[in-house]
């Protein structure tokens, strides 16, 4: 190395360096190995310009507050640090190797989020800040260069560079009548260089709760502002004005987090976490609304034939309830012996699924062979278990309130709109294999609740569970 310029191979302490993967104002992060445990590390060096100026020995304390600050705030979405050390002159921090992007890039790049997304993301934020704050440590620096967002939305608060610790009875770093921070995402307080708690950390996640929903700016640049600028003067901060750009359901809790007065806003991270929950609750129940207003019932013309025998009734009473069929276990058998030929073991859910919903062996093979993606191989299934189950009808069982088949289990039935909503909204957290999930636990559910506990129980982020659940109205 050479005046603190690191190179691929280059060791710093036990890490060897593999590449620079950042660089900003003070700092430049690279991605090195730790041979002794085997695991990639980020490593944050000063800028070499910095290593060789006046200003080293301050950086180096805040390198090492840094990594004091962030140590105490051990959460999945908060950077872990490892160690601050200094080796050949050169102070570091070594923290945890993530691959993500910073949340910055998706804004500045105009990526549009789905509200889902926006309400995982923030209520991440939170929770990382809400155990910070337990732990004394206030950020000063939310902002979208200091989130990252990895796969599957999950987030991760990183550089507690300016953080401040409460309890700090060392040396303050920053006098009191010093501003700090990032003047586009400061709240009011901390742009005037008023004292400071938790709740100016709650203001810049207001900011990025707006930027999120409406990828617009609340603000105009503001680094050649006055020391005295209010923060809200560039715009008129009402509820009329913020319903141009954010869904409704929201207003109310941008408009609280975005108050100057202290007291006006979120006073902890708990408080503003369960206000965006209930938004998106109440979102969610008026979207459901107005697809139901738009989907009116109407009648389903079936063109297709189906033999006699499986028909219902038609002369029976309309009231009544609805038939079942009793499948012999052989017929179940070879439907699932065929099926997992093409689709593997989620053939047996499927065919419990569908056993339960189609009333002839024609629907059956139908709904069956729509599992398999393959055209051909679709063609094919449908030809086999055609010929194995011909002649193989079953007989129909009529459900009635006096009378229950022995074979009947104690599984709730659930609506199919129901299972369809409880499906969409789950794979927004878990992709395509919410289907079978959903399929898979219906048979094992006594009710709603019993259905909806399971299936969180495959959402591995807390958050994402909470939002999940308030989602269904859980």
């Amino acid at each position: 190395m050479n005046n603190g310029i690191l190179k691929k191979d280059d060791l710093l302490g036990k890490y060897r360096i593999e590449k620079e993967i950042g660089r900003g104002a003070v700092g430049v992060v690279y991605k090195a190995h730790d041979a002794s445990i085997d695991r990639m590390v980020a490593i944050k060096t000063l800028l070499p310009e910095l290593l060789q100026s006046d200003k080293k020995d301050e950086l180096t304390l805040r390198f090492q507050q840094e990594a004091r600050a962030a140590a105490r705030c051990a959460h999945s979405n908060i950077l872990t640090i490892y160690e601050f050390s200094e080796k050949e002159d050169i102070p570091f921090i070594a923290m945890e190797y993530v691959q993500g992007e910073e949340l910055k890039k998706f804004l500045k790049d105009f990526i549009r989020f789905k509200i889902q997304d926006v309400v995982v993301i923030t209520q991440q934020i939170l929770a990382g800040l809400k155990f910070a704050h337990s732990k004394q440590v206030i950020h000063r620096d939310i902002k979208p260069a200091n989130i990252i967002l990895l796969k599957r939305k999950q987030i991760k608060i990183t550089d507690f560079g300016i953080a401040r610790i409460e309890d700090d009875s060392a040396e303050k770093l920053t006098e009191s009548s010093a501003m700090v921070g990032t003047p586009n995402y400061m709240s009011p307080e901390q742009l005037n260089t008023q004292p400071l708690d938790n709740r100016t950390d709650l203001y810049s996640v207001g900011l990025i709760l707006f930027e999120l929903f409406s990828r617009a700016k609340t603000t105009k640049n503001r680094e050649n502002k006055p020391r005295g600028y209010q923060l809200r003067d560039d715009i008129d901060l009402s509820k009329d004005w913020l319903k141009e750009f954010i869904p409704d359901e929201f207003v109310r809790v941008v408009y609280t987090a975005l108050q100057k007065d202290l007291g006006q806003r979120y006073q902890n991270a708990a408080q503003f976490s369960a206000a965006i929950l209930k938004g998106y609750k109440a979102y969610l129940i008026a979207n459901e609304k107005i697809r139901n207003r738009q989907t009116a019932p109407s009648p389903i013309k079936d063109n297709t034939t189906t033999t006699p025998v499986t028909e219902v009734n038609s002369t029976s009473n309309h009231s009544s309830p609805p038939q079942s069929i009793n499948w012999s276990p052989d017929i179940l058998k070879k439907l699932e012996l065929n099926l997992a030929q093409f689709i593997g073991p989620f053939a047996k859910v499927y065919v419990l699924q569908h056993s339960r919903l189609c009333r002839s062996i024609q629907k059956f093979i139908e709904a069956l062979s729509n599992k398999i993606p393959d055209k051909k191989e679709k063609e094919t299934f449908i030809s086999i278990v055609t010929e194995s189950c011909e002649g193989s009808i079953p007989d129909i069982v009529a459900a009635s309130n006096e009378e229950t088949s022995p074979t009947q289990t104690n599984a709730k039935e659930f609506d199919n709109s129901l299972l369809e909503d409880i499906e969409k909204k789950l794979a927004f957290f878990v992709g395509p294999i919410a289907k079978a999930l959903v399929l898979k636990e219906i048979n094992n559910s006594h009710s709603n609740s019993d259905l909806y506990r399971k299936l969180s129980s495959y959402i591995p982020i807390e958050t994402e569970r909470s939002a999940f659940l308030s989602g269904i109205g859980r």
